[in-house]
């Protein structure tokens, strides 16, 4: 958004690099939340899988 505040103080003030790179820091953000949200969901898919796998091995050891 440097870029942005750029296009606003030079004269002629330019309306398409303005909006062109609000678009652009826009999509930054959301790439920077989707990475978040991966990196979540894998943290959370590793603590179910090992739940499982413990699950799965108080089940198949037979109990003396």
């Amino acid at each position: 958004c440097i870029w942005a505040r750029y296009s606003m103080v030079i004269t002629p003030k330019n309306w398409n690099l303005f909006s062109v790179n609000i678009f652009v820091g826009a999509t930054g953000i959301f790439q920077l939340i989707r990475i978040y949200r991966y990196r979540q969901s894998q943290k959370m898919l590793a603590v179910a899988t090992s739940t499982d796998k413990e699950s799965i091995n108080e089940v198949s050891t037979p109990s003396q």
